[in-house]
């Protein structure tokens, strides 16, 4: 596998704020990739879950729709996918690479048998996606979006402990396929992963609904890496119990992590508890923060 020469990430759009922008529920980086080649990559991961706080902090944070040159979607859940057409339209034809199950009718299900729209914005299709110039690369294995950066595909559930569930235990999580619901184990739920040239493997994650031990086993295999650098993005800790916020603490601390930001999904219980357990490596997240993963250190702030 090919290495990038260095990894730059700016978060536009998480539940917590920094100095400067909106925050809202959701997740959303930019991503600065020196590649393989040489050659300068913007790649938007995800794109939030409020449009008007993805366009209001991308013009504060002066970040340039039109220099986009690819979008990764982890998964088809709304709190990633508000911006996709906007930034579609201003970058005029880039290739948007996701899960062939990311447009997906899914939705909660709760112990009254209320229902709640989980999937992507109606208003998001594929059709929509086309008409502005877009090309969708729809992938269940991993792809190679730009040279040295991968998606993982499909994360097969082997950790045993890690499983998909809503915010509230009693509740369901469905999904329609060729007219039949059924129950949504998101197993369109992908991470990225890209080897930084003199620093080890990096990982990034959307919501993790795979599960973290499980999406790293993923990388582990593709790598070939027994150990790795750092790992950013959601972890889908919250609500979970303290037994299986225990079992991830366990499984990360054998690949000795020197760089962990968890955020938008953890909670703030799991992210005490991995701050507790991983205080050097530990940096918090918040719209607005940078990192140069070359450079790290206390002190970024707002981009």
């Amino acid at each position: 596998m090919k290495s990038i020469r260095n990894l730059k990430i700016y978060t536009i759009v998480e539940n917590m704020v920094g100095v400067k922008g909106w925050g809202s529920w959701g997740l959303s980086f930019l991503l600065e990739i020196e590649d393989a080649n040489g050659d300068n990559q913007n790649i938007l991961f995800d794109a939030g879950g409020n449009k008007e706080v993805f366009l209001h902090n991308t013009k504060i944070y002066n970040i340039e729709l039109s220099n986009i040159d690819a979008i990764f979607l982890s998964h088809g859940h709304w709190d990633h996918s508000s911006a996709i057409l906007e930034v579609v339209k201003a970058s005029e034809g880039v290739k948007l690479f996701t899960h062939p199950e990311v447009f997906s009718h899914r939705f909660h299900v709760n112990i009254d048998g209320g229902r709640r729209d989980n999937g992507i914005q109606k208003e998001i299709t594929i059709a929509r996606i086309e008409d502005l110039g877009g090309e969708i690369i729809f992938n269940s294995k991993p792809v190679e979006i730009v040279p040295g950066l991968w998606t993982t595909g499909e994360v097969e559930r082997v950790s045993g402990f890690e499983t998909a569930m809503s915010f509230n235990e009693n509740d369901k999580i469905v999904k329609i396929v060729d007219g039949k619901e059924i129950e949504d184990n998101i197993i369109d739920d992908q991470s990225l992963w890209t080897e930084i040239e003199g620093i080890g493997p990096m990982i990034l994650t959307g919501c993790a609904h795979a599960g973290l031990i499980n999406i790293i086993e993923k990388i582990k295999k593709l790598s070939n890496s027994e150990k790795f650098y750092g790992l950013i993005g959601g972890t889908h800790l919250v609500g979970r119990s303290d037994d299986y916020i225990d079992n991830t603490i366990h499984g990360l601390k054998s690949y000795e992590f020197q760089f962990l930001s968890p955020c938008h999904c953890t909670g703030f219980k799991a992210t005490n508890v991995l701050y507790n357990n991983f205080q050097k490596e530990f940096h918090l997240n918040y719209c607005g923060r940078k990192f140069d993963m070359k450079n790290i250190n206390l002190d970024d702030r707002v981009f």
